[in-house]
């Protein structure tokens, strides 16, 4: 565990269909390119052993759904994990629980892909305004204990990008509290160790 970095990169003009998951040590040396195929393949995370790849795709873009995956730390053996039948974005892997986007709000899932549940219940979720994507939840991160997840909430969908707050709540859905209340743009908080 540790010993790799893990990202996407577009190879094309099209990001939904050039986009693949690659390896890097963090010296810059040993890239490998895991992914080769016709669709996305985007936001990879390792699993909390370093043996499995969590990612996203996308298969038959514009058609179908953006779905969470899962392969070998070498890229072999994709499997779909979970497909709600919407787009699922954003995963993060701690412990045995995997937490993710779904219609713009929280969800948690066992990390074998079943038992989904809807943590966050933001009441203006899904409604369009300005912003390129809807007002709503994202980019959700579990602790390293595995019972908080700290996420980013749309609040403000004037602009193109939205403004953002930080929040946390506990896994169960209870405790939800506003970190901050600046107006601006704020993404992809992460707990420390």
């Amino acid at each position: 565990v540790g010993t790799k970095l893990i990202f996407q990169e577009d190879f094309g003009g099209n990001t939904f269909h050039d986009s693949e998951i690659c390896l890097i040590n963090p010296d810059g040396t040993g890239y490998q390119r895991i992914t080769s195929n016709l669709w996305l393949d985007a936001y990879p995370s390792w699993s909390p052993d370093g043996t499995k790849i969590l990612f996203l795709s996308w298969l038959d873009y514009p058609d179908n759904t953006l779905d969470i995956f899962v392969m070998n730390s070498n890229g072999t053996n994709p499997l779909e994990l979970y497909d709600s039948g919407f787009h699922d974005a954003d995963p993060h892997w701690v412990g045995t629980q995997i937490v993710f986007t779904r219609e713009s709000q929280i969800w948690i899932m066992d990390d074998n892909g079943t038992n989904a549940r809807q943590v966050t219940a933001f009441e203006f979720a899904g409604q369009q305004g300005n912003a390129n994507l809807p007002l709503g939840d994202y980019d959700p991160r579990l602790n390293s204990t595995g019972d908080r997840i700290c996420f980013d909430r749309m609040v403000d969908d004037q602009s193109t990008s939205g403004n953002y707050d930080f929040y946390k709540i506990n896994t169960n859905g209870t405790g939800e509290t506003a970190i901050t209340s600046t107006g601006w743009q704020q993404f992809m908080a992460e707990w420390s160790h």
